[in-house]
């Protein structure tokens, strides 16, 4: 059926969340066909790569265009989640690029789980992003129809939503188990969450950069420069795993060497028929030293001395960029910390 034209649009949204929470089923319920592949439930991502559905939903009544990631935790694995991360990365600095591409992130967590992995995900999400990226992101808690009555596992999402600040829809695609009143609920839900949102901005990323920033600039400030015991430390270790190679001798000796030099005689023969005389000579040996050069090749292992200069170079202090990987694990932690501290606990 032909869908309606909406001049209301409500942007565009990346989709977040473990694998088989829902996120193609719930494209699909948006835009009223099945043009996104769902997975078997039996774990693994059916999405490998990002695809983008633009979509005028009747339901939302409005223009709204949908980033589909594959899901973390793929029971497959043919994606680890650092591979979904850097995909993100990639399509967050596209879209960034891209003026008014990009509002913000819809993170699912489903209620046909085993367990709540919405903290994880939201942990991966905000130290890509830094903890500002919570007022551009919706949970969906999806597959509510699981819980049967008992609400237990909705109650514990909607608890910590709240107590990390995140808007939230209760949601399901399965639309002939609930009431109507129920699914225009879910549908006027996700439209005002939307609109509510701050939309992503490329400050957001800018302001965590210029943290980590921070972060490496202290690291690098505390350096100093290597003692003369410790380079010679760094450079008998480098000796010790260093393996032999090849060099060029050179071996002299004195060896004996035999002369020989013919010497005249004072006799001499006179020819008969011309008349004429030859001098006789005779051989004289003797014995000399001599010193002889021998090159060759031996395989020896260089001492400490021949590393000093590089061991010198290993310890001496490093630019800024190399402590922006160890500066952006450490801002990680921080934020994991943050998070930890703003959510609630079961005992």
């Amino acid at each position: 059926m032909k869908q309606n034209s909406f001049s209301y649009d409500l942007g565009s949204y990346i989709l977040l969340g473990t694998s088989q929470s829902g996120k193609s089923s719930t494209i699909n319920t948006i835009s009223g066909n099945n043009i996104a592949e769902i997975g078997k439930g039996d774990g693994s991502s059916c999405t490998t790569t990002t695809k983008r559905y633009d979509i005028e939903s009747n339901v939302l009544k409005a223009k709204i265009n949908l980033i589909d990631f594959p899901g973390f935790l793929d029971s497959d694995l043919k994606l680890t989640d650092e591979q979904i991360i850097d995909m993100l990365k990639s399509e967050m600095s596209k879209l960034i690029s891209e003026e008014n591409s990009f509002n913000g992130f819809m993170l699912f967590e489903s209620m046909g789980s085993d367990s709540s992995n919405l903290l994880n995900s939201l942990e991966k999400l905000c130290s890509l992003c830094g903890l500002e990226v919570k007022r551009s992101t919706i949970v969906i808690i999806n597959k509510i129809d699981y819980e049967d009555g008992d609400t237990a596992k909705s109650d514990f999402a909607v608890k910590l939503c709240n107590e990390q600040k995140i808007p939230f829809v209760k949601w399901t695609n399965q639309l002939n188990n609930i009431s109507a009143e129920l699914v225009n609920k879910q549908f006027d839900s996700l439209r005002q969450g939307l609109s509510n949102l701050e939309v992503f901005h490329s400050g957001i990323l800018a302001r965590l950069e210029e943290e980590i920033m921070e972060i490496a600039k202290k690291l690098r400030s505390e350096q100093k420069f290597p003692k003369l015991d410790e380079i010679m430390s760094l450079a008998i270790e480098m000796s010790n795993r260093s393996m032999k190679v090849p060099e060029i001798r050179i071996k002299s000796e004195l060896v004996n060497v035999v002369r020989t030099y013919n010497c005249p005689t004072n006799r001499r023969q006179k020819n008969m028929g011309t008349g004429s005389t030859k001098t006789n000579y005779q051989e004289v040996s003797w014995v000399e030293q001599e010193v002889k050069t021998i090159r060759y090749t031996e395989m020896v292992q260089k001492g400490p001395q021949a590393f000093m200069k590089l061991a010198s170079k290993a310890l001496e202090p490093k630019p800024i960029e190399d402590f922006i990987p160890n500066a952006a694990a450490i801002k990680a932690d921080e934020i994991k910390r943050k998070l930890l501290a703003n959510s609630f606990r079961l005992d």
